[in-house]
C-alpha cells in the first residue's frame, strides 16, 4: 500500500501504518476514491480491515516462530490472514477496474 501511494505521488508521513496508507489511497487514488451507494459505510468497513493489518504487524512481530512467545491459535491467525486478503484483493480489484 505504501508503494502504491509512492507510485501515485500520494504523500505519507515517515513510517506510515498500513491503515494510514489505505486511508490516503481511499481519499486520493482515482481508482479507490469512495463513491456510489453507501460509500461512507463501506469506507468504515474497509478502514476497519486496514486497522486489522496494523494489528497483524504487531502479532507477526511478537507471535511468530522468530520470537519467543505463545503462538496464535488457528482461528485468530486465519481471521487475520483473511482480513489482509480482503483489503489487498479490494485494492487489486479497484486498480483493475480503474477510475
Amino acid at each position: 500500500m505504501v508503494q502504491l501511494c509512492n507510485d501515485n505521488q500520494i504523500i505519507l508521513p515517515n513510517d506510515p501504518s498500513a491503515s494510514k496508507a489505505f486511508k490516503e489511497l481511499r481519499k486520493l487514488h482515482p481508482a479507490l476514491v469512495a463513491s456510489g451507494h453507501r460509500a461512507q459505510e463501506i469506507t468504515r468497513v474497509l478502514n476497519s480491515f486496514a486497522a486489522s493489518i496494523d494489528a497483524f504487524s504487531t502479532l507477526r512481530n511478537h507471535a511468530s516462530l522468530a520470537h519467543v512467545n505463545d503462538l496464535l491459535d488457528v482461528p485468530e491467525a486465519t481471521a487475520i490472514v483473511n482480513a489482509m486478503y480482503t483489503v489487498f484483493r479490494y485494492i487489486q480489484d479497484c486498480i483493475q477496474r480503474g477510475p
